[in-house]
């Protein structure tokens, strides 16, 4: 009997340390699925703000791809304008010159009048 005594014993040892180690065992998995379950938080968390930084970008790429246009527009519309601008300028320029011509006409033709009423006046 006391041999069965030392056996139960012993067993009873055995299912202790057993379940001593299936304790360690569990906590340790524990903490392996609490590190996973952080790792993959944070791998996420970093997948998300990695995505809303390229989304961001393409946001402000296209804002500055509208602002070009809008500037090439702007720019498109002010060499037009400066070249409507120009001709009429030539347009003025050569009245001008047409106007001084006639004034020179006149002014001769005034000219040469008065000549001939003052010599017409003479005789």
């Amino acid at each position: 009997m006391a041999e069965l005594t030392g056996n139960e014993q012993q067993l009873n040892t055995a299912i202790e340390e057993l379940h001593t180690n299936e304790q360690q065992i569990r906590a340790r998995i524990t903490e392996a699925e609490e590190r996973s379950r952080a790792a993959e938080h944070a791998h996420l968390t970093a997948k998300i703000e990695a995505e809303l930084r390229a989304e961001h970008e393409d946001q402000r790429i296209a804002e500055f791809a509208s602002l070009r246009s809008d500037l090439d527009t702007a720019a498109e519309r002010r060499a037009e304008k400066i070249q409507t601008l120009n001709a009429g300028i030539d347009k003025l320029r050569v009245s001008d010159q047409e106007q001084h011509s006639v004034i020179a006409s006149v002014e001769a033709a005034l000219h040469t009048q008065q000549e001939a009423k003052i010599s017409a006046q003479k005789r």
